[in-house]
């Protein structure tokens, strides 16, 4: 990959997604600590399931593809068992 060149548009999409995905990393749970988990995991979630239909594009990346679905899935499911509403 490092001697191939990649359109700067595309480049700047990546580096945008990586941006925002580190940037919803910053948890500080100050007033309501469930809030900002879920706000955490839905934005991983987001970003995972992108990646995957990326990845089905081409069939040699399935399996990753499968696992990724399955991790977003799993981090939908632990959002959901946090409460709405501080308690």
């Amino acid at each position: 990959m490092a001697g191939e060149t990649a359109d700067p548009i595309h480049v700047a999409y990546a580096i945008e997604q990586i941006d925002r995905a580190i940037g919803s990393l910053c948890f500080e749970p100050f007033d309501d600590p469930a809030r900002e988990a879920r706000v955490t995991l839905g934005s991983f979630y987001r970003l995972l399931f992108p990646v995957a239909e990326g990845l089905d594009e081409c069939a040699c990346f399935q399996g990753a593809a499968t696992k990724i679905r399955e991790a977003a899935e799993h981090l939908a499911g632990a959002s959901a068992l946090l409460p709405l509403t501080r308690s």
